[in-house]
Protein backbone atom coordinates (compact mmCIF):
# COMPACT_ATOMS: atom_id res chain seq x y z
CA UNK A 1 0.00 0.00 0.00
CA UNK A 2 2.47 2.32 0.78
CA UNK A 3 4.37 1.49 -2.11
CA UNK A 4 1.25 2.51 -4.19
CA UNK A 5 1.00 5.63 -2.59
CA UNK A 6 4.37 6.49 -3.08
CA UNK A 7 3.99 5.70 -6.93
CA UNK A 8 1.34 7.69 -7.50
CA UNK A 9 2.55 11.09 -5.37
CA UNK A 10 5.73 10.45 -7.59
CA UNK A 11 3.53 10.27 -10.79
CA UNK A 12 1.34 13.44 -9.63
CA UNK A 13 5.04 15.35 -9.27
CA UNK A 14 6.33 14.37 -12.44
CA UNK A 15 2.47 15.46 -14.44
CA UNK A 16 3.38 18.49 -12.54
CA UNK A 17 6.39 19.00 -13.80
CA UNK A 18 5.66 18.14 -17.15
CA UNK A 19 2.49 20.59 -16.98
CA UNK A 20 5.07 23.43 -15.41
CA UNK A 21 7.26 23.00 -17.72
CA UNK A 22 4.75 22.99 -20.66
CA UNK A 23 3.47 25.99 -19.71
CA UNK A 24 6.85 27.87 -19.02
CA UNK A 25 7.90 27.21 -22.64
CA UNK A 26 4.26 28.28 -23.93
CA UNK A 27 4.89 31.42 -22.68
CA UNK A 28 8.53 31.96 -23.66
CA UNK A 29 6.92 31.04 -27.17
CA UNK A 30 4.12 33.68 -27.39
CA UNK A 31 7.24 36.06 -25.87
CA UNK A 32 9.46 35.19 -28.57
CA UNK A 33 6.53 35.59 -30.94
CA UNK A 34 5.77 39.18 -29.64
CA UNK A 35 9.57 40.46 -29.62
CA UNK A 36 9.77 39.20 -33.54
CA UNK A 37 6.25 40.91 -34.27
CA UNK A 38 7.93 44.31 -32.35
CA UNK A 39 11.36 43.85 -34.59
CA UNK A 40 8.72 43.49 -37.74
CA UNK A 41 7.35 46.64 -37.04
CA UNK A 42 10.04 48.74 -36.81
CA UNK A 43 11.68 47.09 -39.67
CA UNK A 44 8.48 47.63 -41.41
CA UNK A 45 8.44 51.36 -40.88
CA UNK A 46 12.05 51.60 -41.54
CA UNK A 47 11.44 50.34 -45.06
CA UNK A 48 8.79 51.96 -45.70
CA UNK A 49 10.71 55.23 -44.90
CA UNK A 50 12.85 53.93 -47.82
CA UNK A 51 10.35 53.52 -50.21
CA UNK A 52 8.92 56.76 -49.50
CA UNK A 53 12.25 58.52 -50.21
CA UNK A 54 13.38 56.64 -52.97
CA UNK A 55 9.98 57.42 -54.82
CA UNK A 56 10.28 60.99 -53.97
CA UNK A 57 13.82 61.10 -55.63
CA UNK A 58 12.82 58.82 -58.34
CA UNK A 59 9.99 61.13 -59.42
CA UNK A 60 12.18 64.15 -58.89
CA UNK A 61 14.89 62.37 -61.25
CA UNK A 62 12.17 61.06 -64.06
CA UNK A 63 11.08 65.04 -63.74
CA UNK A 64 14.60 66.22 -64.25
CA UNK A 65 14.78 63.50 -67.54
CA UNK A 66 11.47 64.96 -69.26
CA UNK A 67 13.08 68.09 -68.75
CA UNK A 68 16.16 67.14 -70.43
CA UNK A 69 18.89 67.59 -67.06
CA UNK A 70 19.62 64.30 -66.86
CA UNK A 71 20.70 61.04 -68.65
CA UNK A 72 18.19 58.49 -69.16
CA UNK A 73 20.99 56.27 -67.68
CA UNK A 74 20.11 58.60 -64.22
CA UNK A 75 16.02 58.21 -64.45
CA UNK A 76 16.65 54.34 -65.59
CA UNK A 77 19.03 54.20 -61.88
CA UNK A 78 17.03 56.16 -59.64
CA UNK A 79 13.93 54.16 -60.99
CA UNK A 80 15.57 50.28 -59.87
CA UNK A 81 16.51 52.06 -56.44
CA UNK A 82 12.92 52.75 -55.97
CA UNK A 83 11.58 49.60 -56.99
CA UNK A 84 13.85 47.31 -54.76
CA UNK A 85 13.23 49.71 -51.45
CA UNK A 86 9.63 48.44 -52.67
CA UNK A 87 10.65 45.36 -52.78
CA UNK A 88 11.98 45.12 -49.68
CA UNK A 89 9.33 47.17 -47.67
CA UNK A 90 7.07 44.25 -48.99
CA UNK A 91 9.31 41.64 -47.68
CA UNK A 92 9.27 43.12 -44.46
CA UNK A 93 5.62 43.29 -44.59
CA UNK A 94 5.79 39.72 -45.24
CA UNK A 95 7.73 39.02 -42.90
CA UNK A 96 5.35 40.48 -40.34
CA UNK A 97 2.58 39.17 -41.96
CA UNK A 98 4.22 35.33 -41.48
CA UNK A 99 4.96 36.38 -37.80
CA UNK A 100 1.59 37.63 -36.63
CA UNK A 101 -0.05 34.39 -37.79
CA UNK A 102 2.49 32.18 -36.39
CA UNK A 103 1.91 33.53 -33.09
CA UNK A 104 -2.17 32.32 -33.42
Amino acid sequence: MLAHRRATKEAYEAAVLHYKSTVLSAFENVADSLAALDNDAQTLASTESEARAAQQLFDETTSRYRLGSLPISAAQASEQQFLTARLDAVRAQSQRLGDTAALF
